[in-house]
């Protein structure tokens, strides 16, 4: 559980960040201004591709996926669904699709940051 209270702490900050930034993006009006050179075209479409409003779509999704779990889980306690099934799913969950999904925040890829245990 608390890889998952880290994950989504994670995903918080990643929100909040990339509303930051689409703020920022906002108030400038000239975009000659943020990239006047040539060599500076790849950062500019690498912001594009990869900038805060794809953030917000990630943390939308992995939230999505989170929930999903969350459901799986709840599936564990109702008796008039399939025990073998709910559990199949919450192990496919905890075993493959929750460790890859908090892989990007997994201890050395992120140096800015601080790591939770």
């Amino acid at each position: 559980m608390n890889d998952l209270v880290a994950l989504r702490a994670r995903l918080d900050e990643d929100e909040r960040l990339a509303r930051l930034a689409l703020d920022e993006a906002q108030q400038r009006t000239d975009r000659e201004t943020r990239y006047p050179y040539p060599e500076r075209l790849a950062t500019s479409m690498l912001d594009a591709r990869f900038g805060p409003a794809r953030v917000l779509r990630e943390v939308e999704a992995k939230r999505a996926i989170l929930a999903r779990y969350e459901d799986c889980v709840a599936h564990m306690q109702d008796p008039e669904y399939q025990q073998g099934t709910a559990m199949d799913q919450v192990l496919e969950y905890e075993e493959f699709v929750l460790p890859n999904l908090g892989a990007e925040y997994d201890r050395g890829s992120d140096t800015a940051r601080p790591q939770a245990d």
